[in-house]
């Protein structure tokens, strides 16, 4: 495995020529899940603390799930910029396309479900299982034939004693988040592709050790 210096220096190379496209893909999804949010919480009566009933309260819950295979294509999308390949906001649809809708989304499904459940016992082990099974979107993007909880279980295997060289990769963007605050969110737009660049190339080493 590589350096945190390192895995910065090469996702910058990685985006050095996808920039543009970076931002436009991650402000396309950011958008979409803004509104997806605020269908469901647009009803929410701060004062009783309870929902207003209204059609757009589920429909805002059905769309925000369906959200699922959009979250896997936005992941995936930089595996495909970091080996240097086309990427454009198209790809943001790629879950849903040619049979991969129920897979991606019962993957997203099954990663929130599984961390939500151990986050009830405490919130480490739900931060420590997150990173259990960050790898499986682009396992199941390689692994076509496999289903979800197949690519779960492969990234356990694959981040079996490299969860902590990931996590202090993600700490070490601490200062970028604090300065996306300080800019109104606006620099998310470079920070989320940055760390999404990062992750694909600790995938694409994990892969290589595992060979």
């Amino acid at each position: 495995m590589d350096t945190i210096g390192n895995y910065k220096n090469r996702a910058l190379a990685s985006l050095d020529s996808n920039w543009g496209k970076a931002v436009c893909c991650t402000l396309v999804y950011m958008v979409l899940s803004y509104v997806a949010q605020q269908m469901f919480l647009s009803f929410y009566d701060v004062s009783t603390h309870e929902y207003t009933f209204s059609v757009f309260v589920p429909l805002g819950g059905v769309f925000a799930l369906l959200l699922f295979p959009m979250n896997w294509s936005f992941q995936t999308l930089f595996l495909d910029i970091v080996r240097g390949q086309k990427a454009s906001v198209e790809n943001l649809f790629d879950g849903y396309k040619d049979g991969k809708f129920a897979k991606t989304f019962c993957l997203g499904l099954l990663v929130s479900i599984f961390v939500f459940l151990w986050t009830l016992l405490l919130i480490v082990p739900g931060i420590i299982k997150s990173y259990s099974y960050s790898m499986s979107p682009y396992i199941l993007k390689e692994n076509p034939d496999m289903d979800a909880l197949e690519a779960i279980n492969e990234s356990m295997r694959l981040m079996d004693g490299h969860k902590m060289e990931l996590f202090l990769l993600d700490l070490s963007m601490i200062g970028w988040a604090i300065l996306c605050c300080l800019t109104c969110g606006i620099g998310t737009l470079f920070l989320t592709p940055y760390v999404y660049s990062c992750h694909a190339h600790f995938y694409e080493d994990l892969k290589k050790e595992n060979m």
